[in-house]
């Protein structure tokens, strides 16, 4: 190693961390929060069959996310403990590439549709996540694709959105259950 090296190595490491007090109040509130606005974006869905519309599914998990997140609040304030946690900059840093990923698949879906975006998104995620080998992120990426393709396009009738460039899912076979086609 050379003496300029060493010289830099011997110079204190900047360590930035975010303390957060009543971390536990503070989960719970932005929580709730996430579950009203999922719920208020649910509101111009179209109603469906019965009680049972689009908008039914994700009024169910946000219910449950709210309720528990009550449940979460109610505890900690009878428990009057309140708990601080250091976040470090490794950790802002994660969470920060990690939205990034997922704010840009989610603008480059219109135009790379939803088999293509869905492909690239898994495989910079994996490769981020650790994932070195190209020969398994590879065709994991494709294999879910497809199957997260056939669930929503197929079985649950959601349209999603279609590359112009690069129209994979024209190439896709239509599934056969039980005799009768779905297509």
């Amino acid at each position: 190693m050379s003496t300029r090296l060493k010289s830099l190595s011997s110079f204190p490491q900047f360590h930035m961390t975010l303390k957060i007090s009543h971390i536990d109040k503070v989960a719970s509130g932005l929580i709730f929060l996430l579950t009203a606005i999922i719920f208020y974006l649910t509101m111009d869905f179209p109603s469906g069959y019965g009680a049972t519309g689009p908008a039914f599914f994700p009024r169910v998990i946000v219910g449950l996310m709210s309720v528990f997140a009550l449940a979460q609040f109610v505890n900690v304030i009878r428990k009057d403990e309140p708990r601080t946690q250091e976040i470090s900059w490794s950790a802002v840093k994660t969470v920060g590439i990690a939205a990034t990923l997922i704010v840009g698949y989610l603008l480059t879906m219109p135009y790379l549709g939803f088999l293509t975006g869905t492909v690239g998104f898994l495989l910079v995620s994996m490769h981020f996540s650790g994932v070195e080998e190209f020969r398994t992120s590879l065709p994991v990426s494709i294999g879910v694709a497809i199957a997260l393709y056939y669930v929503f396009v197929q079985f649950l009738r959601v349209p999603l959105p279609e590359s112009a460039m690069l129209p994979v899912s024209r190439v896709l076979p239509g599934l056969f259950v039980g005799g009768v086609g779905i297509a």
